[in-house]
C-alpha cells in the first residue's frame, strides 16, 4: 500500500508549510489551500503518511515547540503562549493539558525537578 509519489510530495510540502507557519496558522484549510488540494484530501494523505489527521499533525508541531520552549527558555508560560500564537494563556494551558495531561507549569516544574 505504497503512497504514490505525488501524494508523498504533498505530504512533504505540507510538512514544510507547517514548519514555516505553525505559530500563526492552525487550520487545515489554510494548508490545503496553499497546496491546492481539498482539506479532505490533505487529511487522507496525512493519515497514510503520518498515521494522524492533518489537524493532529499541526497540533503535534505546536506541542513540540511548546515543550521545547518550556524546557529550554526562561520565558514565562504567558510569553510562550503568545509566542506560539495563542490568544491567551488559559487557552494555551487548556491545549497543553489536553495533549499531555499536565499544565505547562506542571510540565516545567517536572523538568526542573528531574
Amino acid at each position: 500500500d505504497a503512497i504514490p509519489f505525488a501524494a508523498n510530495s504533498i505530504a512533504y510540502r505540507f510538512h514544510s508549510l507547517v514548519e514555516k507557519h505553525f505559530k500563526t496558522q492552525r487550520s487545515v484549510s489554510f494548508y490545503a489551500r496553499h497546496l491546492c488540494i481539498t482539506a479532505n484530501y490533505l487529511g487522507i494523505i496525512c493519515k497514510k503518511q503520518y498515521k494522524m489527521s492533518a489537524l493532529e499533525f499541526i497540533q503535534e508541531r505546536v506541542l513540540l515547540e511548546a515543550k521545547r520552549l518550556l524546557h529550554s527558555s526562561d520565558r514565562s508560560v504567558k510569553e510562550i503562549a503568545f509566542d506560539l500564537g495563542f490568544r491567551n494563556q488559559s487557552y494555551f494551558s487548556y491545549f497543553f493539558k489536553s495533549k499531555t495531561s499536565l499544565t505547562p507549569r506542571e510540565y516545567k516544574d517536572l523538568l526542573e525537578n528531574s
